[in-house]
């Protein structure tokens, strides 16, 4: 049914107004649903979130990437951006 479920986090979405406990449903690669008791049966993998943190969507914009920082570092800052999210 879902490729990921992530089971029983807190779930903080700003955008929906949300902060409670409950699942988050992945489908390729996207957020299929949110809410209380999804289906796990079914799915290709459910990760254990209790008593972790989980924010559906949410992007980290603080990263340490410049040309030359270290010499395997074949990206510039804005690939970098776009290509590990």
């Amino acid at each position: 049914m879902y490729d990921l479920v992530i089971a029983g986090g807190r779930v903080i979405d700003p955008s929906q107004d949300k902060d409670t406990v409950c699942d988050v449903a992945i489908t390729g690669g996207k957020v299929a649903k949110v809410g209380r008791n999804l289906a796990q049966k079914g799915a290709a993998r459910v990760i254990d979130a209790r008593g972790r943190v989980v924010t559906p969507g949410l992007i980290d914009l603080h990263c340490h990437i410049y040309p030359g920082l270290m010499r395997f570092t074949a990206y510039t800052p804005d690939q970098a951006g776009v290509l590990s999210g």
